[in-house]
């Protein structure tokens, strides 16, 4: 297993004896961003034994950075797509969501994919602004909704590997 520091931080892939922190940084950080901009009955649906089923599952390609052995960032992955990229905000522009992102790159490399991909949806303007500005460009769009009064876009950025 390769750890990466830097600045006090190291990424490293998930360890079956980190599930348990991991699943609470992935359930807060998605209760943190997702209740502003999506109806209740759909947030309210994501505990935290669903995150703890979903990183189960998903350890073999999931990154967690680490602050003082304390997790302030996670990555995941499904074959050339990130799924979840999340970093406490503040520990944001300190180069841990770039450090994770590299990491999956280069997982996704060695597999043999050529590109990488993510979605994102169009409330999330930080996310776009992330990935735009580390030279990744959107592919693709849909409208999605949810309910009335609950329309967004759903995009797909990508980069060449």
């Amino acid at each position: 297993m390769s750890v990466i520091q830097f600045r006090g931080n190291e990424i490293k892939l998930l360890q079956v004896g980190q599930l348990d922190d991991a699943a609470r940084l992935l359930h807060s950080s998605w209760h943190n961003f997702y209740p502003r901009h999506l109806p209740a009955e759909v947030t309210s649906e994501k505990n935290l034994d669903e995150f703890e089923r979903y990183l189960d599952q998903h350890s073999a390609h999931t990154w967690m950075a680490l602050r003082n052995q304390k997790p302030v960032g996670i990555l995941c992955v499904t074959s050339n797509c990130i799924d979840e990229l999340w970093v406490k905000p503040r520990f944001r522009r300190k180069g841990i969501g770039s450090s994770l992102v590299a990491q999956a790159l280069e997982y996704m490399r060695n597999r043999g994919f050529t590109t990488a991909q993510v979605g994102l949806e169009s409330f999330n303007v930080d996310g776009e602004a992330f990935f735009e500005g580390t030279g990744w460009r959107m592919i693709g769009a849909e409208s999605m909704r949810l309910q009335p009064g609950y329309e967004f876009e759903a995009r797909v950025y990508s980069t060449a590997l």
